[in-house]
């Protein structure tokens, strides 16, 4: 079998559409692997109004919940038969060419770990909001990690990888609430060869307010956050660059490696503010040690968060 496509499920407002939008492929060498976390929603009466064989559903006995979100997409992949593995959210979709177009991609480059498929956003009504900043057909680590440090906006279900490849890395990586886990899993699986890009949208993220990265405990986000940059932190300092442009993406993480990571934690603080509470302040300064930020910083991003929310209002 060619895909397997993995849904870690929980939330019932999109499921319908999310696994629609996987039995009309074009291709069709696949099999839908849905894993209900043990949810109070009636996630299976949504699985059962499709009669296609190819879906299988599963139930877990205990939640695993948003903190240990990772071992439910590791569950999912554990019951995979496919060669590649794509885990998308319960609320996203995969364009009718997805599959066709990822196949064409490995036929290109049949080696690789890894493969990115470009991306729509949509919202809670499927309709298109932005697409994702175009990428080179290749490239390699360190401009996925700078890339992304930068601001490239990219997500779980994005990826396509080869399923033998991921489970020998032990499945995927295990951060507090998933928080960068789909970063770094995809570092891992690019790091001797690189990552093929489509040149085409197939995939569909969508936006809501129920999106874990628009809730959820901002300390443990940004406990995951310097996880992942001690992380980053070892790859760059001992991974051989593949070539003279990825050697350059090295130097630049090298020199600024601090300050994008600090500007990331600040980013979170400031949307904490502007979409959460009014006393963030407070329980920043509780864990002041653990934001590993300077307290004028810390004073500065909520001050930002403010006005980020009176201009919402």
């Amino acid at each position: 079998m060619k895909f397997s496509v993995l849904i870690p499920a929980y939330k019932i407002e999109f499921l319908h559409e999310c696994i629609e939008s996987i039995v009309t492929q074009t291709y069709e060498d696949y099999e839908v692997i849905i894993v209900d976390d043990a949810s109070p929603n009636d996630v299976y009466g949504i699985v059962s109004q499709f009669t296609d064989s190819r879906i299988r559903y599963y139930r877990n006995a205990n939640n695993c919940g948003a903190l240990h979100l990772v071992d439910n997409w590791n569950i999912c992949l554990s019951y995979a038969k496919g060669d590649y593995v794509i885990c998308m959210g319960d609320d996203d979709k995969l364009l009718p060419y997805c599959l066709d177009t990822y196949n064409q991609l490995i036929q290109k480059y049949p080696d690789l770990d890894v493969y990115h498929g470009l991306s729509e956003i949509i919202d809670e009504h499927s309709f298109f909001v932005d697409l994702q900043s175009p990428r080179p057909e290749m490239e390699f680590v360190f401009s996925l990690i700078w890339n992304k440090l930068n601001g490239r906006c990219s997500f779980i279900g994005d990826y396509l990888f080869r399923t033998e490849a991921l489970r020998k890395e032990g499945g995927f990586y295990d951060l507090p609430m998933a928080w960068a886990s789909d970063d770094i899993t995809v570092y891992r699986a690019a790091l001797s060869k690189g990552v093929a890009n489509t040149l085409v949208p197939v995939f569909q993220y969508r936006r809501n307010a129920l999106t874990l990265s628009n809730i959820g405990d901002v300390i443990m986000k940004i406990s995951a956050v310097h996880l992942e940059k001690k992380w980053v932190e070892t790859t760059v300092r001992n991974h051989i660059a593949h070539d003279v442009v990825d050697e350059r993406y090295q130097y630049m993480l090298q020199r600024s490696m601090n300050c994008l990571y600090e500007l990331k934690i600040y980013r979170l603080l400031v949307k904490d503010t502007a979409y959460g509470s009014l006393h963030s302040l407070f329980n920043w300064l509780s864990h002041y040690k653990t934001l590993g930020l300077p307290i004028k910083l810390l004073i500065r991003a909520y001050l930002v968060g403010l006005k980020v929310r009176m201009f919402h209002k």
